[in-house]
């Protein structure tokens, strides 16, 4: 079998890549060449090949649908290989469940144009949100393979290029309890060889990964510094032509793979916000003490929050055709600035290094 050349996976961060690899339906022309692009634009660690296993569909949800195109392009170019164990890490068991206060602004008629600009202003906070916050903290859950979710803590200081954030991957037979924030309790995931409860440490120079159960230290990567992410300006967002666009990506310089889906949500926007004539603004909400723009599917597919100081994605869930939640990010709890936790040190003293 032919090998895909691995270069075009040269900026993909392993949660990104590995989200990719869920589901495989079939998909048409325009999702293929929209992946292809995407990948050349986005991905960055080439040194994993995918194959994938089918799992149970989830109908137009956000990081599915990026899963949908990622593996048809993989089965096209006829990639081999192994998707490698999630890294988790063991959070504290202090999450209080976050709670929602509804200010849905009054309902006003907006022109066609008015409701776009809206949207793309939206967007474009999103696709630049590293550019609105210094540092910022929390902790969040997202939904993992099959019945699993990630339990992720999280503090990242971008003028220095250091991160720590310390993950767990837990079992789950309710997505409703994990999204409220009830996962103190929350069985960890282990096998024979494996216990997925992790740290991952930038230092400002280099990205390592440390298994809490086996002490094995991991070097990932070097650090990312935020000079690297060059702003992309406005008018260049969009790549391809006439009906075939897709956003530009900027390099992501958080060193905090499991976070980033929220803290900079640049897969969301080129999924679920991708079409604006398929999704809407629906007001302004509370949501742990952050005021959030939310916006839904105009067919119901899905809900999100996404801070409107940041353009950070606070919540997301996403159903299926059924009605059952299939897909889902939830901040916890989350600080930015003067007010973010600082980043801790860690000591890999006791490791053992890979």
């Amino acid at each position: 079998m032919k090998k895909l050349d691995l270069k075009i996976l040269e900026n993909a961060d392993r949660q990104a890549v590995e989200r990719l690899a869920e589901l495989c339906p079939s998909a048409g022309e325009r999702e293929r060449k929209i992946l292809w692009h995407r990948l050349e634009s986005r991905c960055k660690d080439n040194k994993y090949a995918y194959s994938v296993e089918g799992v149970d569909t989830c109908k137009r949800s956000a990081i599915h649908y990026f899963n949908m195109a990622a593996m048809c392009a993989a089965v096209i170019l006829i990639i081999t290989g192994s998707i490698f164990g999630l890294k988790r890490l063991k959070a504290p068991d202090n999450t209080v469940s976050p709670s929602v206060e509804v200010i849905t602004a009054a309902a006003t008629e907006m022109a066609s144009n008015d409701k776009t600009d809206a949207q793309t202003e939206l967007v474009l906070k999103m696709l630049n949100s590293i550019d609105y916050y210094d540092k910022v903290s929390g902790r969040l859950v997202e939904k993992g393979n099959g019945n699993s979710f990630n339990d992720v803590e999280f503090e990242v200081d971008l003028t220095t290029a250091r991160s720590y954030s310390h993950i767990r991957q837990c079992w789950t037979d309710s997505p409703e309890s994990a999204i409220n924030g009830d996962v103190s309790s929350a069985e960890l995931i282990t096998d024979e060889n494996y216990t997925y409860d992790f740290i991952r440490y930038s230092d400002g120079n280099s990205v390592f990964t440390y298994n809490l159960a086996s002490k094995k230290k991991e070097y990932i990567s070097p650090s990312v510094k935020r000079a690297d992410s060059e702003k992309i300006p406005d008018e260049e967002r969009r790549e391809g032509k006439s009906h075939n666009l897709w956003w530009k990506w900027r390099t992501d310089p958080l060193n905090c793979e499991h976070a980033s889906h929220s803290l900079f949500p640049q897969l969301i926007v080129s999924t679920a916000l991708d079409d604006q004539d398929k999704w809407q603004i629906d007001g302004i909400q509370t949501y742990i003490g952050r005021e959030c723009t939310a916006v839904s599917g105009k067919d119901g597919s899905f809900t999100a929050l996404i801070d409107t100081q940041t353009g950070v994605l606070l919540k997301y869930v996403a159903t299926d055709s059924n009605g059952e939640i299939c897909d889902y990010i939830c901040v916890q709890s989350i600080a930015f600035d003067d007010e973010a936790d600082e980043v801790r040190e860690f000591d890999f003293t006791e490791s053992e290094a890979d």
